[in-house]
């Protein structure tokens, strides 16, 4: 096990460590992918709140993907449906100005992006201009430079009219950056280069690209089923970006010794085919001592070089402070000298809480439904002095703002011509800039 983990193992789920845990953990899951268990006691003691917040950062680096613990199983159908809905998804941040994209789009312009610079610096793509400027935008930021739908660019533009002579090129040289098979890799990029270069506008291209996806794997000439599928875009994903697939609450489906057998196998061989892929696994204590004899935890951890993160019971600072973030401060100081010092996980704080406000309700509803009882004797009338009354009779008040006529309401204000009447009245809509001829110069014609 790393120091840098062992060393902060114990921390509590509020205590001033934590930050410094979920850190941590973060940065190994980026540079060293691996399995990494997340155990605690019991139920209830903050994995899934510690998993949460491994991606709560505005720049994040690490996607984390959930899955159940029975999806990767049998012909992995049910896995590749799912890492293909993830894909699918818009990108978060995505600018208003600009029609979102999804995942599948940012991960093909970045292996586009990765190949195009090796073969520019190979001199495999030679340019008519500055080669290392143009490694330059492209390492800052590809998916400007290669916009293929909304604006394209000049070097967008030259590939795509160019594209049946470069896609050889590309896909040959993805293949050796992600060690993804070059037959595995042609048998999908023509589909996913239809799906990039296609207008946002049109509505069928995300289910015709999935469909047809699908559909590949049905084929038996091809050879590609949907667990080779499934491998080859989770390659590829985590080949630009630090991937993490999530097991979480495996308690639920995880029943019986060959089950959870199984199941660690699963995580070998997936670590195996996967290797820039971590793999994140909650469980409890409790759950695995079930098992008796028949499942060693500590054994099958070891022989995966897995490491391993336990979260302790809370102690009585961290239930008054997560007691002061699930209360407001008058149920604060009602329920403060009152927590259980029996309470270990933060589930059983918050149950407690919620048991006992209940009854703190009800004394509050009580005292408010009082009827109140007014003594008809110690009431006054209300007297207005005659010279008030006077001077109430002879004036007016006047309103401080001057309201303008209503016949003013209904003028109609020449407003400046919207960007839609002017395309309805006839003025032409901005073009798109021309493709410039010879940005690269080894397939230019004469």
């Amino acid at each position: 096990m790393m120091n840098s983990l062992s060393n902060q193992q114990k921390c509590g789920l509020f205590a001033p460590l934590r930050q410094d845990l979920v850190r941590t953990i973060r940065e190994q899951i980026i540079k060293h992918p691996n399995t990494y268990f997340l155990l605690s006691n019991s139920g209830g003691e903050g994995k899934t709140s510690l998993i949460n917040d491994l991606v709560q950062v505005a720049d994040s680096k690490l996607i984390n993907l959930h899955f159940p613990a029975l999806e990767l199983r049998d012909d992995f159908s049910r896995g590749l449906d799912r890492l293909l809905g993830y894909l699918s998804e818009p990108l978060p941040h995505s600018s208003e100005k600009e029609p979102q994209k999804s995942y599948f789009e940012q991960l093909y312009v970045r292996l586009f992006a990765s190949a195009l610079i090796a073969l520019i610096e190979e001199g495999k793509i030679p340019s008519n201009g500055d080669q290392n400027h143009a490694v330059f935008l492209l390492k800052k930021d590809p998916e400007q430079l290669l916009n293929f739908t909304t604006a394209p660019t000049a070097m967008s533009a030259w590939l795509m009219r160019y594209f049946k002579q470069v896609e050889p090129l590309i896909v040959e040289k993805i293949s050796k950056q992600t060690g993804v098979k070059v037959r595995e890799l042609n048998q999908i990029f023509d589909l996913w280069s239809q799906y990039v270069f296609s207008s946002q506008e049109d509505l069928n291209r995300e289910g015709d690209f999935y469909h047809g996806l699908i559909s590949l794997t049905h084929v038996k000439e091809l050879h590609l089923p949907a667990e080779k599928m499934f491998f080859l875009f989770l390659n590829l994903w985590s080949s630009q970006f630090a991937l993490s697939l999530v097991f979480d609450h495996c308690e639920m489906e995880l029943f019986k010794v060959p089950a959870i057998q199984s199941f660690f196998l699963q995580l070998m061989e997936m670590r195996r085919k996967a290797p820039q892929t971590s793999l994140i696994v909650a469980l409890n204590k409790d759950y695995l001592t079930s098992f008796g004899e028949g499942f060693c935890f500590d054994t099958l951890s070891s022989r995966m070089n897995a490491e391993v993160v336990w979260l302790k019971p809370i102690d009585q600072k961290d239930r008054l402070l997560l007691l002061s973030y699930v209360t407001s401060p008058r149920e604060y100081a009602y329920l403060q000298a009152r927590v259980p010092q029996t309470i270990q996980s933060p589930r059983q704080v918050i149950q407690w809480v919620k048991s006992e406000l209940e009854d703190y309700q009800e004394e509050v509803v009580e005292v408010k439904e009082r009827p109140l009882t007014i003594d008809q004797q110690q009431l006054k009338p209300v007297t207005v002095d005659s010279s008030l009354r006077q001077v109430l009779s002879t004036q007016s008040i006047q309103p401080r703002v001057e309201l303008p006529q209503k016949a003013s309401f209904h003028k109609t204000e020449s407003l400046p011509v919207s960007p839609f009447e002017a395309m309805e009245s006839g003025e032409k809509k901005p073009e798109k800039p021309e493709a410039k001829k010879g940005v690269f110069s080894v397939f230019d014609e004469e």
